[in-house]
């Protein structure tokens, strides 16, 4: 990997540093000379910053790289859908296609520079194709920046318990893309309790990602105002810890817009199961929807979700 050798004052650069892929049946290899680049403009200061993304690789010469990332801390996960590639008569990979030949779950495809708010960690990993190959698909190591964004939490006066009922989540104003909107309820704040801990100036947030015509993910997070990882969930036994606190699935054509504009309408998400989690009913980029986030005595639509995913 070569070395970066200047740095930009008051940039964050962050490259490759640990964690590959490796070879498989799956159509997988590695590329350790394939490096991600995470640059944000700015100072730690800064109330907003924004963040680029570029990768190179001398094994892609001439070849399309892309590359996904995660806001929540978690690190990405790519699959190859060789089935459905080899399916399909081995075509090239492209922005058509993308999402049919690589899952890539909770994390994003970076397609242009995306602003920040809040204290964020990236992590980012870039990949391609060369269809030629017997192991088509190359994915290189994970980079990793620690975004810092200035964040005044000072007389914050938080509800004092988790906020439950009918909650109104208006389009965030930060990390949103083509295909990926974030909503929460962080204009009104509380303490959150988890495992016998407080937490301050906490808010619910919601991450739509969009998988095809007037459906997708969703992901139900706990974030705290001016922290860079959600609080998330681990089970009672500690087998199964994430850094969102409940997934499902949507439908729904108020995120299908080619550039990225919310539609009003009406989102019905429900559970991995197929049970309804609840109707959004979205007009002027923000909506209203029951939260019962009692999952201690395993009830409400939130338990329901997590059993769900099981």
């Amino acid at each position: 990997m070569k070395a970066i050798k200047k740095i930009l004052m008051g940039m964050i650069v962050a490259t490759a540093v640990f964690g590959f892929l490796g070879c498989s049946d799956s159509g997988t290899e590695e590329d350790s000379g394939l490096e991600t680049i995470i640059l944000a403009d700015g100072f730690s200061t800064s109330t907003s910053r924004k963040v680029t993304m570029k990768a190179t690789s001398e094994g892609a010469a001439g070849i399309r790289i892309y590359t996904v990332y995660t806001l929540d801390g978690s690190l990405p996960e790519l699959k190859f859908q060789k089935d459905a590639w080899t399916a399909d008569g081995s075509p090239a990979l492209s922005l058509s296609n993308i999402r049919k030949y690589v899952d890539y779950g909770t994390a994003e495809l970076y397609e242009k520079p995306i602003t920040l708010t809040e204290t964020t960690k990236i992590n980012a990993v870039s990949f391609y194709m060369i269809v030629t190959d017997l192991l088509p698909f190359k994915t290189g190591p994970v980079a990793t920046a620690d975004v810092v964004v200035k964040k005044d939490v000072s007389g914050i006066n938080d509800a004092p318990a988790p906020q439950t009922g009918n909650l109104t989540f208006k389009l965030a104003s930060t990390g949103n893309t083509i295909t990926t909107h974030y909503f929460d309820t962080s204009d009104n704040p509380f303490v959150y309790t988890y495992n016998g801990t407080k937490y301050e100036h906490c808010y619910y947030q919601f991450q739509f990602s969009w998988k095809g015509t007037s459906k997708g993910n969703w992901y139900l997070y706990v974030r705290q105002l001016g922290k860079s990882n959600p609080i998330g969930y681990v089970s009672a036994d500690g087998k199964t810890n994430t850094n969102f606190l409940a997934k499902g699935v949507y439908e729904g054509p108020c995120l299908n817009s080619s550039d990225g504009t919310v539609t009003d309408g009406t989102l019905i998400l429900k559970t991995l199961k197929g049970n309804i989690f609840g109707e959004a009913t979205v007009s002027n980029s923000s909506f209203e929807l029951a939260i019962d986030s009692n999952t201690a005595n395993e009830t409400g639509n939130v338990a329901t979700a997590i059993q769900d995913a099981k």
